[in-house]
């Protein structure tokens, strides 16, 4: 458990495994205010999302490991 909310972390887990790539344009995505239909949020919810996502990607940045 990343978040210790149970739906943020099925929703991490089920974005992270489409790749980095699009795990990017979902960042976007959730940055312009748009909900994601895989995944049922409030926006408090959200919010921690797009957060995890982007402490993830930044890993992933810094390594080198997942380009644009």
């Amino acid at each position: 458990m990343i978040t210790h909310d149970i739906q943020v972390d099925n929703c991490l887990e089920t974005l992270c495994a489409q790749g980095c790539r699009q795990v990017y344009i979902l960042i976007t995505l959730l940055e312009s205010g748009k909900p994601l239909p895989q995944c049922r949020l409030n926006p408090a919810q959200y919010g921690v999302l797009l957060e995890e996502l982007k402490g993830i990607m930044a890993v992933y940045q810094e390594t080198g490991s997942c380009s644009l």
